[in-house]
């Protein structure tokens, strides 16, 4: 059910604005984000086991853990360059 309500927001927004472009990175990048990290994260793992015992424990560690700060990391960038975007964009009208 929830695909059947982005796929009709989807056509409904794309009808009205006539460009897909925005829309359609709204729906992909998180996508593409989630497989990415998990891809990066099942990568990391398997490496991880030729490391001794220690660095192993570590790593893994820091693995698991990621799921804490990874989410709060992503935001504090996001908010980061957001505040640059904005701050460009108020410069650049300034001199227009």
């Amino acid at each position: 059910m929830p695909s059947v309500v982005i796929v009709v927001a989807f056509a409904l927004l794309c009808a009205r604005e006539c460009t897909a472009l925005p829309w359609l990175t709204f729906i992909i990048a998180p996508v593409v984000s989630l497989a990415l990290g998990t891809l990066a994260g099942i990568l990391y793992w398997l490496r991880s086991s030729a490391l001794p015992g220690e660095h192993r424990r570590r790593a893994r560690r820091f693995i698991l853990l990621s799921i804490v700060w990874g989410p709060v990391l992503g935001l504090g960038g996001f908010y980061a360059a957001m505040a640059v975007i904005s701050m460009s964009g108020m410069i650049l009208s300034l001199f227009s």
